[in-house]
């Protein structure tokens, strides 16, 4: 009996140790790292991860709020992020970033580091440098249109683009889209032609500035035409009145940048004359009296920045004198446009939308 009992207790004791041993193993086999493997913030366009001084840099636009963010990162495997003892979820969680954050990175073993995450300027790393004072019109959604989108005549298609971005801004949402406007362009050129005389239909072709204001006057009476007589004047009197405006440009006057980074004039490069239509939507004030215009250009064509994946067209920044020069040389108006059902107030430079002498663009 004696012998049994000895046998049991040495069979228990043995278990016993296995059990541990095995317990042991299974918690050390846990990840115990606790890093912050990639990060970025939608509007930011990069950020930098130091992973050696745990900290996170996102460089964003001064003018968009940074009071309600989500954070789209992936962590260390079965790694879970903290923020004042609440988990923070990927690309959920919205946190107040107008100030630097510390975050708690909790690894799967229970090890914990802590990352600091802040949101700077980025007008160094988009080729601005200092800026003293900016303004844009801004909206609560994406209302860019890359002209890459709309098919075969896509390279024909930025006034037709802009025409979706300006609807797009004043609706909140539009079912149009590219080849509707070019039907409706059609249509109207139809009624417009006298009796007898050819309908110069589209049939691939850019829209000129006519086209823009006749579609958009159709739509909405929130539209005005203004000659640009001065580098920022008009256009910044637009701005200040919440009003986007619609140029066709001679764009081999704005000047090519080859630092794919930047956001600092043109991204693509032209020759000779080349009509093409944008959206200015902002300005930016710079030391010493310089201005920049704050742009969605429709020519992405599908390029966009490595960093942060946004369309190369959205938010590009012309100076105020190749934009100027662009317009003088070319067509020396703009399309002014403001909120639907609103009594637009006299702008400088304004100008009967008839008679004016007609700009074409790609």
């Amino acid at each position: 009996m004696r012998s049994i009992l000895k046998s049991t207790v040495v069979i228990f004791s043995f278990a016993f140790l296995q059990f541990l041993i095995f317990s042991c193993k299974k918690e050390s086999s846990l990840n115990s790292e606790s890093n912050i493997l990639s990060i970025s913030i939608p509007g930011a366009t990069n950020s930098d991860l130091d992973k050696l001084n745990r900290s996170v840099v996102a460089y964003m636009d001064d003018t968009l709020s940074r009071k309600n963010l989500p954070l789209i990162f992936q962590l260390s495997a079965n790694a879970k992020a903290y923020y004042k003892d609440v988990e923070i979820l990927s690309s959920t969680t919205r946190l107040d970033l107008t100030k630097p954050i510390d975050v708690v990175i909790k690894a799967a073993d229970g090890t914990t580091s802590n990352w600091t995450i802040a949101v700077e300027s980025n007008y160094d790393q988009i080729g601005l440098g200092k800026v003293e004072y900016s303004k844009s019109v801004k909206s609560l959604y994406n209302w860019y249109i890359d002209q890459g989108s709309s098919g075969s005549t896509k390279l024909s298609d930025g006034g037709t683009a802009c025409i979706l971005m300006a609807r797009l801004w004043q609706t909140a949402s539009s079912s149009t889209d590219f080849a509707s406007v070019r039907a409706k362009i059609d249509e109207l050129r139809a009624l417009n032609t006298p009796s007898g005389q050819p309908v110069p239909y589209l049939n691939g072709n850019p829209i000129n500035t006519t086209d823009v204001i006749n579609y958009i006057k159709t739509e909405s009476s929130s539209l005005k035409v203004i000659q640009l007589t001065e580098q920022t004047t008009e256009l910044r009197e637009c701005i200040d009145n919440g009003y986007i405006a619609i140029l066709c440009l001679d764009m081999n006057r704005i000047r090519y940048n080859p630092r794919s980074y930047e956001r600092v004039e043109k991204f693509y490069s032209t020759s000779n004359t080349y009509g093409h239509f944008v959206v200015v939507k902002g300005y930016k004030y710079l030391p010493g009296g310089t201005y920049y215009f704050e742009v969605y250009d429709p020519l992405s064509l599908g390029a966009r920045y490595r960093d942060n994946n946004e369309l190369k067209g959205k938010d590009r920044f012309y100076h105020s004198s190749f934009i100027y020069e662009a317009a003088r040389t070319y067509w020396p108006y703009a399309i002014v446009i403001g909120p639907p059902s609103i009594s637009m107030d006299k702008l400088p430079g304004e100008v009967a939308g008839k008679g004016l002498i007609d700009g074409s663009g790609y």
